[in-house]
């Protein structure tokens, strides 16, 4: 993820796509964290777009995007994913098509991506977008906050999955966002209960 923000000016046309439409806005990003490691099949990729003036209003974008390497049989499988040719998958390289960045899912077991040709097909988990438009820092926050899901049965380990704390993604988004906005400074942003 981009670790540059460029929060004094230099703002331009940013297209973001969200679930069911694309977000046009002027503005530049101030802050984004990851929770990619190298391992990981799945992660959570946080971004804050700022509003910049000119624009026809002002606050703020925050985008997370749920992404996955992750694919499974195309049917008769977990029931997830769309249906993706095998060429078409992440990571193919037609120069050598054994290589692959997808993964298979350890509950329905699909087929080794080397054993399949280009046009055989399995289920693809995709990418699922989300963009909030807020007015201000603190709404930033309340977004922040409802769209952490929320563990099986609504309980985490310990006891119910308390809402109106931050993970550590978010946490760690605002707290870059606090580096180069003061709005973000933990004193500005105020929960109310």
């Amino acid at each position: 993820m981009n670790d540059v923000y460029d929060y004094e000016g230099n703002s331009s046309l940013i297209e973001l796509l969200d679930a069911n439409r694309t977000v046009k806005f002027t503005g530049c990003l101030i802050a984004s964290t990851t929770t990619e490691k190298p391992d990981f099949v799945r992660w959570t990729e946080l971004e804050l777009y700022r509003i910049t003036a000119g624009a026809s209003r002002d606050g703020y974008v925050f985008r997370v995007v749920g992404r996955s390497l992750v694919y499974h049989k195309a049917s008769g499988g977990c029931g997830k994913g769309l249906v993706t040719p095998a060429g078409k998958l992440p990571g193919f390289d037609a120069q050598d098509p054994g290589e692959y960045d997808a993964q298979p899912c350890e509950i329905c077991n699909p087929p080794d991506l080397e054993n399949l040709a280009v046009d055989e097909v399995v289920s693809m988990e995709r990418d699922w977008p989300r963009v909030y438009e807020c007015a201000d820092a603190p709404d930033v926050y309340v977004k922040l906050v409802e769209h952490q899901p929320v563990a099986k049965a609504g309980y985490r380990r310990g006891g119910p999955a308390p809402r109106q704390s931050l993970n550590h993604p978010s946490q760690r988004l605002l707290e870059k966002a606090a580096t180069v906005d003061p709005a973000f400074a933990p004193e500005n942003v105020v929960d109310v209960l």
